[in-house]
């Protein structure tokens, strides 16, 4: 059974915001969550729905792991749906860290909440049902690699390793690249 909504709201207002785009992420996820405290993750909310990322730092916390996503044909940090099943948010992120990549609870550091972010995800037919636009109301967390190894399922194309200075400088408009300043000037350790 997933954690209750105040749980996930405190864990929203814990995080400290990057700028003015991720305050405003964090805002809406928290309206949101308030306004739908029944479904705020099932994906038979039509509006959006909450999702769970993971953003793995390598053993020297200098670089990141992105997959390059199948259906969006883009380079993206593990995460996903969350499942009725899933004890919480953090274990929605881990099993999802699992399926993409092979990597389990074991493989890395205990994850963190540290980012935040809301965007649009296109309509589009899938297994030939038809998915309105809606939004992903993306809580990511922070972890570090205790091996590099990586078995990647059908949903990737592929994976790399990523300097978080490189992401930083290449993305910097971007929720990866917030995410790679963010861990890039944090102080982590396992």
């Amino acid at each position: 059974m997933l954690q209750p909504p105040h749980e996930i709201l405190e864990m929203l207002s814990s995080v400290a915001p990057a700028d003015t785009f991720e305050a405003q992420h964090i805002e809406s996820t928290l309206s949101f969550v308030r306004h739908n405290t029944d479904s705020f993750w099932s994906r038979g909310q039509q509006a959006g729905h909450l999702t769970a990322s993971i953003f793995v730092l390598d053993h020297a916390a200098q670089s990141a792991l992105l997959l390059h996503h199948a259906a969006l044909d883009k380079w993206l940090q593990p995460g996903g749906h969350i499942d009725a099943s899933d004890a919480s948010i953090a274990a929605a992120a881990l099993r999802e860290l699992h399926e993409e990549t092979g990597m389990d609870s074991h493989s890395v550091t205990l994850p963190v909440l540290f980012d935040v972010d809301a965007h649009p995800i296109p309509a589009r037919d899938k297994a030939g049902v038809h998915e309105p636009a809606h939004i992903h109301y993306d809580l990511r967390f922070l972890t570090r690699a205790t091996r590099s190894d990586v078995a990647l399922s059908d949903e990737a194309l592929g994976f790399r390793w990523v300097s978080l200075a490189e992401l930083a400088a290449r993305e910097p408009h971007s929720g990866i690249g917030r995410m790679a300043r963010k861990a890039f000037n944090q102080e982590y350790s396992t």
